[in-house]
């Protein structure tokens, strides 16, 4: 494997790690604010933490079964 494509490999794995706790949010009571808050704070890396704390004990959220 060349260096460029080694490169943007380990841009794509970043990126993905990154987004682990947008990934986790979806679908549950707080998603939207996980979400913003892991897109503007999340590489503070304390931020991003707690987003993937955040997104991990938040409940599901449970939608009108008629």
């Amino acid at each position: 494997m060349d260096t460029a494509a080694a490169g943007f490999f380990y841009i794509l794995v970043i990126i993905a790690v990154y987004l682990i706790p947008c990934f986790l949010a979806i679908g549950k009571r707080n998603g939207l604010a996980i979400i913003l808050l892991n897109l503007f704070l999340g590489w503070t890396f304390l931020a991003c933490i707690a987003c993937f704390i955040w997104a991990c004990v938040s409940p599901r959220e449970v939608g009108n079964e008629n």
